[in-house]
């Protein structure tokens, strides 16, 4: 987990960035892959995670 900030609240929550790429229509979302993103930072970090 890193340090994200909430550009709406103004305010850091821990949590990861959500990256999701998938195929629309117009009427329909089909995800076909998906990445949670953390911070590379040493000093922001507080969970370090794998990609897959």
């Amino acid at each position: 987990m890193a340090r994200v900030f909430d550009h709406d609240k103004q305010m850091y929550f821990k949590g990861f960035h959500a990256l999701t790429i998938g195929w629309s229509d117009g009427n329909t979302f089909l995800p076909v892959n998906f990445a949670l993103m953390s911070s590379s930072k040493k000093r922001k970090p507080t969970w370090s995670i794998q990609t897959l």
